[in-house]
């Protein structure tokens, strides 16, 4: 991945699903305490869709 902060918050926050065997339970999203994803930007975008 060409961007090392991106590539190090998806392997810290996002958990996959080993035992699940279809694409809609594949992973999820580890949240902070308030419930709130850690890969929401300040504008409340997501910065994986942003890059």
């Amino acid at each position: 991945m060409r961007q090392p902060e991106m590539a190090e918050k998806l392997l810290k926050y996002v958990k996959r699903n080993r035992k699940g065997h279809d694409d809609s339970s594949y992973a999820k999203f580890i949240l902070d305490d308030n419930k709130k994803c850690h890969m929401m930007l300040e504008d409340g975008l997501c910065s994986i869709h942003k890059e």
